[in-house]
């Protein structure tokens, strides 16, 4: 197992990059990469330095801009990057030492990887754990770990899980209490082993270590328990009669226009917000302030100077009267939205159906777990069917908004840049400057790589050439041709309308770096945007065999859409191979060559090779407007329909419904 890059997916920032498998990614922004979680951690920012290690041995360094918390589009040896860690327990109550002989053979591994608590939400024992893993997962604010906790008892701990240092998981969990890392617990209920009194004492301990959830689970006897501990079954007088099982909601019945909704209808909301934000947020949540195993409504939320609670709360009877209000103003209308919500609400449940198979929930279990304990069935579908006919009206008055050419030139006349692209190189330099480093250590280093972009641009004056420039002094060099307009220092400069052919400066890096910049030109985006299908294979052979095939058929897109889907090893196989609106800059130059060939024909069809193999290209089409044009139409399209739907959800406030209140 390694970090040498397999594959990567086609038009990911990687790809864009020019990155290519066999290179081995050795750090990212000065972090080393030993596994997934480095990975997935370090890769999350908008901008990621990269430094590879190509097969011929020299290493190689990049700079990639992305959206923050996209996918860089790399693909390893395995999903981990590593060897998948084994248990190293011998539990009384293991499911795997009791299945049936004779099934495949990865039903019988157990893993207890603590990279797949935080990525898959796998529960784990943390008796594998090395003291170099568990300080990492506190330096990187891994959270939430999920555990299998059995027992907090250390002897009884050690007992049930059949390894005589089981009890350091028990201070590894201590640790973790103290670094703020939020964990959810698991117990597999043996009665007569860690139910009564233990039980008791467990769920104590965990709720004073502030953990954020426990799961209670009974323990599952088959027959194929030969050799193995004498467990009994739970039963009735020991499942679910506890007072420490009752839970409340944060809800309140509201009214909302002409319609009234229930304390689970909010709740509904509330949970689901609250899971999104926790979920899109888990690594910044302690700069955030939000520590998931407290109260919310002790917690000061910076957003709203308020409580969590509040926040949450108020986002959700927001979001909640929105959807509502849409919702009713397409009734009163006679808008028949009937076969989208329909078909809406038969996606959502499968999608639902799959997510809970994968927790191993039923469906109702699924639903209580994500969306509260109020929230049955019949409430989370009388919501989503709320949501869907909200979302069918607003999309059915999107889709009717049309403008004329002349309206669509004033608003590019309105604001040019927005529909503009530079044409920019640059060097960058950075600091370097390590975390620890003091605040002078932290000035210095940025004067120094100030200098160096100044040296890069004097270099260039005397007549060498930018790119030479960047690898002499080992700054990171890019060419960007068509560069959006954006906030950075380097761009507001790109797009100053004094701007001309040649020009250079040096841009600050805030805190990081400098950049040297040479500027090339700036022009309106009059080009056409293309739609293409495509199909990845990893050989000239067997391209030229698919094009046969497409050519020997029927000649068709439905024709070459069914091929990518049996032939093609790109991430978009099951669409078809099909791309839309490809923008100059978005893919490689050889694939975004042949898309913009000026010859270029619907129907027409070849083969490119990248780094990435080989292509069989199907053209689509190309857009019926200039690319600056649909992005002014789609501009002016924006604002109607923020104007508008701003006037059927403002103005009414939901309304508490006294002596309703459920307290969480």
């Amino acid at each position: 197992m390694s970090t040498i890059i397999t594959s990567i997916d086609s038009g990911s920032p990687a790809m864009r990059a020019g990155l290519r498998p066999g290179q081995q990614l050795l750090s990212i922004n000065g972090h080393t990469v030993v596994d997934v979680l480095d990975y997935r951690f370090y890769g999350y920012d908008p901008v990621s330095h990269l430094t590879l290690k190509n097969e011929d041995g020299s290493t190689q360094s990049l700079t990639i801009h992305k959206d923050e918390g996209k996918d860089l589009g790399l693909n390893f040896d395995t999903y981990l990057m590593d060897e998948m860690r084994s248990c190293a327990n011998h539990c009384i109550f293991c499911f795997v030492d009791q299945m049936p002989p004779g099934m495949r053979e990865t039903l019988y591994f157990k893993d207890d990887d603590a990279r797949l608590s935080f990525l898959q939400g796998n529960y784990i024992t943390l008796t594998n754990l090395t003291e170099r893993e568990a300080q990492r997962i506190i330096d990187l604010r891994i959270s939430p770990i999920n555990v299998s906790v059995h027992t907090t008892d250390p002897k009884l701990h050690c007992t049930m899980l059949g390894n005589k240092n089981a009890e350091r998981s028990l201070d590894y969990i201590r640790a973790f209490c103290k670094a703020g890392i939020v964990m959810n617990g698991q117990i597999v209920i043996c009665p007569g082993w860690n139910d009564g009194d233990q039980l008791r004492r467990t769920l104590r301990d965990l709720t004073e270590m502030q953990f954020s959830s426990c799961s209670l689970v009974p323990v599952g006897i088959t027959k194929y328990r030969q050799g193995l501990a004498k467990l009994k079954p739970v039963d009735a007088r020991c499942a679910g009669t506890e007072p420490w099982l009752q839970g409340g909601v944060n809800a309140d019945a509201v009214t909302i226009g002409n319609e009234t909704y229930t304390a689970a209808d909010v709740s509904y909301f509330y949970n689901t917000i609250y899971s999104s934000f926790v979920s899109k947020n888990s690594y910044y949540l302690s700069a955030y302030g939000l520590d998931t195993t407290k109260s919310l409504k002790e917690q000061s939320c910076p957003i709203n100077d308020g409580t969590w609670y509040e926040y949450f709360r108020d986002q959700a009877i927001t979001s909640m009267t929105s959807y509502s209000l849409l919702a009713q103003k397409a009734e009163a209308e006679g808008f028949d939205g009937s076969e989208a919500v329909e078909q809406s609400v038969q996606d959502t449940f499968a999608d639902l159906d799959t997510a809970a198979a994968s927790a191993g929930h039923t469906r109702a279990q699924y639903i209580k777990a994500v969306c509260g304990p109020l929230v049955n069935e019949k409430v989370f579908e009388r919501n989503i069917r709320m949501m869907a006919l909200a979302q069918a009206y607003s999309s059915s008055y999107a889709d009717s908004l049309s403008y004329t050419a002349e309206e669509v030139q004033a608003a590019y006349d309105a604001d040019p840049k927005s529909y503009q692209s530079a044409d920019i190189e640059y060097i960058l330099f950075k600091s370097g400057a390590e975390d620890d480093a003091t605040d002078e250590e932290k000035a210095e280093l940025l004067e120094q790589a100030k200098q160096k972009a100044e040296t890069a641009l004097s270099r260039y004056a005397q007549g060498e050439a930018f790119d030479a420039i960047g690898e002499d002094m080992e700054g990171t060099y890019a060419h960007i041709g068509y560069a959006e307009n954006g906030a950075s220092d380097m761009l507001t400069w790109a797009f100053d309308d004094a701007r001309q052919e040649g020009d250079t400066t040096v841009a600050s890096y805030g805190e990081n770096g400098y950049y040297a910049v040479l500027f090339h030109s700036r022009s309106r985006n009059d080009y056409h945007a293309v739609s293409v299908r495509h199909i990845l294979v990893d050989s000239e052979e067997k391209a030229n065999e698919i094009l046969q095939q497409y050519n020997d058929g029927e000649k068709t897109e439905d024709a070459f859409a069914a091929l990518a889907v049996a032939n093609s090893t790109d991430s978009n196989a099951s669409s078809g191979g099909l791309y839309t609106g490809i923008y100059k800059g978005q893919m490689v130059s050889e694939f975004e060559n042949w898309c913009f060939d000026s010859a270029r024909q619907a129907g027409d069809v070849g083969i490119v090779q990248t780094d990435y193999g080989y292509h069989v290209m199907y053209f689509v089409s190309t857009s019926e407007n200039p690319y600056w044009y649909d992005q002014a139409l789609n501009s002016l399209k924006n604002t109607a329909y923020s104007e508008w739907y701003s006037s059927a959800t403002e103005g009414v406030e939901a309304e508490k419904l006294d002596g309703m209140k459920y307290v969480g």
